[in-house]
């Protein structure tokens, strides 16, 4: 569901949807009633004033939950919200954050949350219409946007059950080869993460000493070898082609 600059009319879609868990895209801006927003939803609390603001938006490069390059987001036009506080209830993963005149503010712009399966994301700004015609004045075509949005929906479009991490290797090893294991890292769009940092760690199963090694970076995956290993050594708990979120 989009939900654009909710207010008291929008209580029966916030009630009905305590049940369905819908993923929602909320929208917020000059006419949104915040004091509403405090009561129907658990990820942001909101101290606002009636007075209207521009905010600016700042890429933030850690952002992980799906692979989105820096469009030129800093130089487009400012989104209208009302000026205030805005704090994290939940944890969130922030892809946008807020400035005034080159000034941080500490609120989010463009923010994510996740809880259970029921994802949410929140622009807090109206007017990001503005940004789509602004980038195909830059570069004659849309396509930088409407990629940027197609990759927010189809996060919100989805709750896939597929794990993150997708590891590869045999159940036995001969003594003295060389042995190489694989891993592909996935980001919440079921996309190939290549910021991702894997490590692996090996447990003698006599003596439990144990032994961390880190992945390396290839074109489609990540790999680590090891070789000249006492056979005891080797101690891998994972099933073959196994899906798990951590080594």
């Amino acid at each position: 569901m989009i939900l654009y600059q909710p207010n008291a009319s929008f209580k029966s879609i916030f009630e009905q949807n305590k049940t369905l868990k819908l993923n929602t895209f909320i929208i917020t801006g000059k006419n949104t009633d915040f004091n509403f927003l405090n009561q129907n939803q658990q990820d942001f609390n909101f101290r606002m004033s009636y007075q209207k603001e521009n905010y600016f938006a700042t890429y933030n490069k850690s952002f992980n939950l799906f692979a989105q390059e820096d469009i030129g987001f800093e130089s487009l036009s400012p989104l209208e919200n009302t000026f205030g506080t805005i704090t994290s209830k939940e944890a969130s993963s922030t892809f946008l954050d807020a400035t005034i005149r080159n000034i941080q503010t500490g609120n989010p712009l463009l923010s994510f949350s996740e809880i259970g399966k029921q994802r949410k994301a929140y622009l807090f700004g109206e007017n990001i219409w503005k940004w789509r015609m602004e980038t195909h004045i830059k570069k004659k075509s849309y396509e930088d946007f409407d990629l940027f949005m197609d990759k927010l929906i189809q996060y919100l479009a989805s709750n896939s059950s597929k794990k993150s991490l997708v590891v590869d290797y045999e159940s036995f090893y001969n003594a003295g080869e060389t042995i190489e294991i694989t891993a592909q890292y996935y980001n919440k769009n079921y996309e190939l993460d290549e910021k991702a940092q894997l490590s692996i760690q090996l447990t003698n199963k006599d003596t439990k000493a144990t032994k961390t090694y880190n992945f390396l970076k290839s074109n489609l995956d990540y790999k680590v070898e090891f070789d000249n290993l006492e056979k005891e050594i080797i101690h891998l708990p994972l099933r073959k082609r196994s899906l798990i979120h951590h080594l």
